[in-house]
């Protein structure tokens, strides 16, 4: 192997339309801060996507109220209710489900000991903390991120961890397992 060749790992997954989605949701954009004023010409599959999603979670909300609606095993899922109509669940979905997304990749740097991936539209990681092991700085700020995979847990170097105005509501419990954690930014989230 070439000693000029840097290995790239796959991180996540970016969508430039992010902040148009976001605010067709009326979800408060974190990153607004720092964006630039938002283009209102979406792309017509997200704005079907979107129209699509509404009208199911309408349809839901009668479906709920409907004391004569047996489902396969008589009762309506409950969760899957609350969750179609959050409007982080929807608007992650409509991301997911958009033609422009993008991988995200990781290029090592400094040793393979500082990733600062900011402002880049951000809106999944993808479990594969793992390949990351000598990381000692994430920086993941003003981006779309909801959830924090679980492989975080492989990273036992980490010392600074900055997370703010992403769209994370909770953290997952693995990041106690964290023993060299110095700093942690979750700051302007929910």
């Amino acid at each position: 192997m070439s000693s000029n060749f840097k290995k790239k790992t796959v991180i996540g997954r970016s969508n430039i339309t992010a902040p148009e989605i976001y605010a067709l949701y009326n979800l408060e954009d974190k990153t607004k801060f720092f964006s630039s004023v938002q283009n209102k010409n979406l792309p017509m599959d997200l704005i079907l996507n979107y129209k699509i999603r509404k009208i199911n979670y309408k349809i839901f909300e009668k479906l709920k109220k409907s004391p004569s609606i047996i489902t396969k095993n008589n009762f309506i899922k409950s969760n899957y209710l609350e969750a179609i109509k959050d409007p982080i669940y929807l608007a992650q979905n409509t991301l997911k489900a958009a033609k422009r997304n993008e991988d995200i990749n990781y290029s090592v740097q400094d040793n393979g000991k500082l990733l600062i991936i900011c402002k880049s539209n951000i809106f999944e990681l993808y479990d594969n903390f793992k390949e990351l092991k000598a990381l000692v700085s994430m920086q993941l700020c003003c981006n779309y991120i909801y959830k924090i995979p679980p492989s975080i847990r492989n990273l036992q170097n980490l010392k600074t961890l900055v997370l703010y105005r992403n769209q994370l509501r909770n953290l997952p419990d693995e990041i106690c397992d964290l023993k060299n954690l110095l700093v942690l930014d979750v700051s302007y989230n929910f």
